[in-house]
C-alpha cells in the first residue's frame, strides 16, 4: 500500500511537467517493477492507477481529390441525317478603279451555288481568292486579294443562290490572272464525321471549287461600278494606257477616187463636109398567116340568181248559213 501511495503522489508531483520522453520511460519502469511486486495467487485486488503525461502526435489530413466531370458533347445535327451535294459556278469581269491612275482595277461577278441534295446545307462558306501567274512562275495566291462570304441563311434542297463579289487587283505587266472560289459545307455527302474521309468527331468542311480567268480592262475608259457615276461628256480627257500596252489601231476607210472619161471630138481634116440625107429603111409588110385562126375564149356571163315569186294566198270563201225555221212560200206572179 505504501508503494501505491508513493506512486499516486509521484503522479501528482512536478514530474508531470517533464518532457514526454521521460514520462514514457518512467511509466514503462513502473510497470516493470509492478510485475515483480504483485503476488501471484488467488487474491483479487484492484487499484486505480492514474498516469498522466503529454504526448505530441502529428495528424494526417486527408483531402479528397476532386474527380473531373466529363463535359457532355452534343451530337451535331448533321450526324443524324444523310449528307448533301453542291454545284458552284462563277463569272469574272474587270473595270478600272476610279482615282488610281489606271494602276488598280476591280474584278467583279457572281458566284452561284446550287444545293443538289435532299437536305439543307450546314455551315455554308465561300472563300474567293485571286491568283496570279507571272511569266516565269506558277500560280500563287495574290496578297490582300481575298474575300470570304458566309450567308446567314442556308440553302434548301434544290435551291440555287448567287452571291456578288468585288476584289481590287493591282495591275502587273506580263501576268496572268484567275479567280478561284472554294465553296464548303459541313454536311457534304461522303465527308460526314465517322466516315472514310472524315474520322471525326469534328466536322470536315468540303465542297466544289470553281475558277474563272480574267484580264485587265483593254480600254482606257473607266466603267462606272454600282456605286460610281459615269463621267459627263464635257471635259472628258482620254487617259493614257499603262506602260507596256499598245493601243489597237482602228482601221480607217479612205475612198479611192475613180477617173471619169470625157470624150473629146477630134477633127481629122479641115474640109467642110456636106450633110447627106439619111436613108430610110422600108418596112417589111406583115402578112398574117391564114391557116392559124386565133381562138377567142368565151367570155363568161354571170347568171343572175332566180327571183323568188311570192305565192298568192287564195281568199277564203264564205260558207252559206242554212235558214232557221219552216220554209217560206214563194209568192206567185
Amino acid at each position: 500500500m505504501a508503494l501505491l501511495t508513493f506512486l499516486r503522489r509521484l503522479s501528482h508531483s512536478r514530474l508531470i511537467h517533464t518532457p514526454p520522453l521521460w514520462s514514457l520511460a518512467l511509466g514503462v519502469l513502473v510497470l516493470w517493477i509492478l510485475t515483480f511486486l504483485i503476488p501471484v495467487g488467488q487474491t483479487l485486488w484492484a487499484e486505480v492507477l492514474t498516469i498522466s503525461g503529454e504526448v505530441q502526435t502529428g495528424q494526417w489530413i486527408f483531402t479528397e481529390t476532386p474527380t473531373e466531370t466529363p463535359t457532355p458533347t452534343s451530337t451535331p445535327t448533321w450526324l443524324a441525317q444523310a449528307g448533301t451535294t453542291l454545284e458552284a459556278t462563277k463569272t469574272a469581269q474587270t473595270r478600272w478603279m476610279e482615282g488610281t491612275n489606271f494602276s488598280i482595277f476591280i474584278v467583279y461577278g457572281q458566284i452561284c451555288v446550287t444545293n443538289e441534295g435532299d437536305y439543307p446545307t450546314v455551315g455554308l462558306r465561300i472563300l474567293d481568292q485571286v491568283e496570279i501567274k507571272p511569266q516565269q512562275g506558277d500560280w500563287q495566291p495574290l496578297e490582300n486579294a481575298r474575300l470570304e462570304i458566309a450567308p446567314a441563311e442556308q440553302l434548301a434542297p434544290g435551291e440555287m443562290r448567287c452571291f456578288d463579289y468585288e476584289i481590287a487587283v493591282p495591275w502587273m505587266e506580263r501576268t496572268a490572272y484567275r479567280n478561284t472560289a472554294q465553296t464548303t459545307i459541313l454536311n457534304h455527302s461522303g465527308w460526314l464525321p465517322g466516315g472514310k474521309h472524315c474520322p471525326g468527331p469534328e466536322a470536315c468542311p468540303f465542297g466544289p471549287t470553281c475558277r474563272a480567268g480574267f484580264e485587265p480592262p483593254t480600254t482606257g475608259e473607266i466603267i462606272p461600278g454600282p456605286t460610281q457615276t459615269a463621267p459627263s461628256d464635257e471635259g472628258d480627257i482620254e487617259a493614257p494606257l499603262p506602260r507596256g500596252w499598245q493601243p489597237s489601231a482602228t482601221p480607217t476607210f479612205s475612198p479611192t477616187p475613180t477617173s471619169t472619161f470625157t470624150p473629146t471630138p477630134t477633127l481629122t481634116s479641115t474640109e467642110i463636109l456636106t450633110p447627106q440625107p439619111t436613108p430610110t429603111e422600108t418596112p417589111t409588110p406583115f402578112t398574117p398567116n391564114s391557116t392559124s385562126t386565133p381562138t377567142v375564149p368565151p367570155t363568161p356571163t354571170e347568171t343572175p340568181p332566180p327571183t323568188p315569186t311570192p305565192a298568192e294566198t287564195p281568199t277564203p270563201t264564205q260558207t252559206p248559213v242554212p235558214p232557221v225555221g219552216p220554209p217560206q212560200p214563194v209568192p206567185s206572179d
